[in-house]
Order: C-alpha cells, then structure tokens, then sequence
C-alpha cells in the first residue's frame, strides 16, 4: 500500500509526462501522408527527447544518491528482507488490535456515537495516531547520513511504547484475577490501562513504520533506478525507430512527382514532356508494411 502510495504521488512530480512508446510508435506508422508523417514524427521525436532529458537526470541524481549513501550495507539484503516482514506483520497486528480498543474507549468517552459511525471515527483515529507518530519520528530523526541511527531511534520509542502497553494489558489482566483490596486497586485503573492500549498501540505501529520506512529506501531507491533504466531503453528505442523512418519518409516524399505544368517548348502544342526530376517513382518505392506485433 506504501509502495502504490508513493508511484501516485511520483506521477505528480513536475516534469514530462511519460510516453506509451508503443502508443507513439502506432501513432506515427497509421500516417500515410509523408507530409503528415514527417510532422508527426517530428513532435514525437522532441516530446520522447524531452523525457529521455527528465529520465536521465533523475536516474543520475538517485545513482549519485546510492554511491555516497551506506545504507545499503545496514545489513544483508536477506536480513533486511525478514526485518521487514516482522516489523510489518507486528505493525499490522497492533493497528488492528487498535481498532476494538478504540471502539471501547470511544464508546464510555463519546455515547453519542453509535453503530457504524463508532467504528468509523475509531479506525480513522487509529490510523491518524499510527500516521502521526510515523512523521513525527521521521522528522524528530531525521539524519540522513546516519539511517542506521535512525532506525534505532524509531525502534527504541516503539520498544519503549509497547512496553507500556504490555504493563498496561498486564494490569488488565491482573484486575480479572485479584482479590480483595488488590482488586478494588486495580479496578480503579482499568478504565487507564484501557486508554493506554487504545493509544498505545497506533503510537507503536507508527514508530514501526517509521523503521520501516528507513529499512524499505534502499530497495525502493533500487527498483526506481531499474524502472527508469528500461523506460531509457525504450526511449532510445523509440528514438532510432523514429531516425529511420524519417529517413525512408524523406526519401519517398522526395520521390514524389511534382509536374511543371505547360512548358513552352516541344511541339508547339504547350505540353512539356517530364523531366528527370520529374519522374514518376516505381511502384516498389512504398512505405515498409507495418508491424502487426508492435
């Protein structure tokens, strides 16, 4: 979900916007006016420039980025890997166990709210409190020359939150078990541990995800150099196929017959006979066929 969020929000980024080649490519070989043809390649031609431009300056800034940063030596790819399907399955259990506390919570703090507008408002907050604590540890934390630090900056504030909901659940559990002024104690401080946990647990997932989202740049970093090399691939391809027919267009709208009209000399009946230049082309000198396949 973290991955699609951030593919949307790169579409939004100023800059071209990025070709169909094969859309192109169709768009330029349906023309059969060399006219015509000629123009339209023309502008495919400086709009697939424009991009390749765009797509290699990004590629480079992120390339320079992964060569001055260690963070791709944190640990190995394998690790990384189980690192970050612990810390999200942890993440995704205390957003979910967040959601019935909060229902709890809302329902003895808010009577109002009932049905599934109770349920609303507390996934809405569980999220909210997870998506805060997530900015708020990356901008707290933020050092991008140490990510390592980072990391165990994010992972010790949700070591340190998630203790105190594991006291927190203790005590509710004790309260269930204990007997005579213990328990009339620890009744008292239900309605505490209750809010702790509602809170607690999206607090926690947030810092998780902060961790996460540490660990994960590497890889994103690498997938989005791999993407923007094959987009580069099939730009130069696009580019040589656009060269050549341009070059196969010029010459069949070169060979075109272009007729003087009347000349004055000859037979004295006012028709010119055709020059060299003049010649009608041989039926061969066609475009190529198209390509079904492309």
């Amino acid at each position: 979900m973290l991955r699609r969020a951030k593919e949307l929000w790169s579409r939004l980024e100023p800059g071209p916007t990025r070709l169909n080649v094969k859309a192109e490519r169709e768009a330029v070989d349906y023309v059969d006016q060399p006219a015509a043809r000629l123009e339209q390649g023309r502008d495919t031609r400086k709009r697939a420039e424009v991009r390749r431009g765009f797509v290699a300056k990004k590629e480079s800034k992120l390339l320079e980025e992964a060569r001055g940063s260690i963070d791709s030596t944190m640990a190995p790819a394998d690790d990384a890997m189980r690192l970050l399907r612990t810390l999200t399955t942890a993440s995704l259990l205390l957003l979910t166990l967040g959601v019935p506390l909060q229902v709890v919570v809302n329902m003895i703090a808010i009577p109002s709210l009932t049905g599934w507008r109770l349920w609303a408002a507390s996934i809405v907050i569980d999220l909210g409190l997870a998506a805060f604590t997530k900015a708020a540890a990356l901008a707290a934390f933020r050092d991008p020359i140490r990510p390592r630090l980072v990391t165990k900056r994010c992972l010790t504030g949700a070591a340190a939150t998630g203790s105190i909901c594991g006291l927190a659940l203790t005590l509710l559990a004790l309260s269930r078990t204990a007997l005579g002024s213990m328990a009339t104690l620890l009744l008292d401080i239900v309605p505490a541990c209750l809010w702790i946990l509602a809170e607690g647990s999206p607090i926690t997932a947030g810092f998780l995800l902060a961790a996460m989202e540490i660990l994960a740049a590497p890889f994103d970093r690498d997938r989005e150099i791999a993407e923007l090399q094959a987009e580069d691939a099939e730009l130069r391809e696009l580019l040589g196929w656009l060269e050549d027919d341009q070059e196969r267009c010029k010459v069949r709208f070169g060979s075109t017959s272009r007729f003087e009209g009347r000349s004055g000399s000859g037979n004295g009946s006012g028709l010119g006979q055709p020059t060299q230049a003049q010649t009608v082309p041989m039926p061969g000198a066609e475009f190529p066929a198209r390509s079904e396949g492309r």
